[in-house]
């Protein structure tokens, strides 16, 4: 059963693979609320919508982007903007009560983040993580 969309705000999408469409609560432009979607649900909203202009060869353009692409790929994506404020400080002799006072934050706020980012980049140690990092091409040497 094909179902359309005729409210703007009406967001159509498969819930636990029952096929209900749900109901967004208007939000302002200002407050946009987005969340990712997947190709599948990219692939379906192509087919109920043929005539989205440029959108099926944009979506080609990233699709094919997305298979070009590593699986895992490292990347200042991957990082949180705390984490790559933290990561040229990492670099530096400075201790994580130092690293902190330097960013206002608590050592353990410091130790946590740190502790993420080697989690992110695979690795166990401070220098590694630099190592890393300046090999991914998030920091120079």
């Amino acid at each position: 059963m094909r179902r359309r969309l005729g409210h703007p705000h009406v967001h159509a999408w498969l819930a636990a693979g029952r096929g209900r469409a749900r109901r967004w609560p208007r939000r302002s432009a200002t407050a946009r609320q987005t969340r990712p979607i997947g190709r599948r649900e990219v692939a379906g909203i192509l087919r109920l919508r043929p005539g989205l202009g440029t959108v099926p060869d944009e979506a080609a353009g990233l699709r094919a982007q997305l298979d070009r692409s590593p699986v895992g790929a490292i990347g200042a994506s991957s990082l949180t903007t705390a984490e790559l404020r933290l990561l040229p400080l990492l670099q530096t002799h400075l201790t994580f009560r130092g690293i902190g006072e330097r960013l206002y934050v608590s050592p353990h706020t410091v130790k946590t983040q740190a502790i993420s980012i080697y989690r992110k980049l695979g690795v166990t140690s401070r220098s590694a993580a630099i190592s890393q990092a300046c090999e991914v091409g998030l920091l120079t040497a």
